[in-house]
């Protein structure tokens, strides 16, 4: 499916584990579920919370639906996770399920990132980002100029009978 241009830009705020982390914010907790923060321990909340800040710093953000709740998405490799265990690593399902993906081969949180490997993870981000965009752009104009093609075609073929 082709992403929009909002995705887009959307993906690229997700470069920053920061903006990954604030992505978390409905995940487990809100009013309609029996685990929301007025209703568990304060030692659950702050174990919810280690959890999500393991996440973020793993490269995920948070892409959860009512059916999905624990559905996160890398910000580099797009590959999408969930069904989550209690005891699993983010860093080790990420390089298991993606082993391709260059921010889970360097299993480093963002602050311990060099300036260089920050720079290229940011600009290959953008890159991949921005050429599925296009290539989107690029697949819907053919299947537009196809449709027009044939309406030519039809016209014209009318005008010879």
């Amino acid at each position: 499916m082709p992403l929009t241009l909002s995705e887009v830009e959307h993906r690229m705020k997700m470069v920053f584990e920061k903006n990954r982390l604030a992505t978390f914010t409905s995940w487990h907790f809100n009013d309609k579920s029996k685990c929301n923060a007025k209703k568990v321990s304060t030692t659950y909340i702050i174990h919810i919370l280690l959890i999500m800040i393991t996440l973020a710093e793993a490269g995920f953000y948070y892409v959860g639906t009512a059916n999905e709740q624990d559905e996160v998405q890398c910000f580099i490799c797009c590959t999408v996770f969930q069904k989550w265990n209690k005891n699993d690593d983010p860093w080790q399902e990420h390089i298991a399920l993606s082993e391709e993906c260059e921010f889970a081969k360097l299993a480093t949180p963002e602050q311990m990132l060099t300036l260089n490997q920050f720079d290229q993870l940011f600009r290959n981000s953008i890159k991949k980002h921005c050429t599925q965009y296009i290539e989107g752009l690029l697949e819907h104009k053919k299947k537009l100029c196809a449709q027009q093609c044939e309406i030519l075609r039809n016209i014209v073929n009318d005008k010879k009978e």
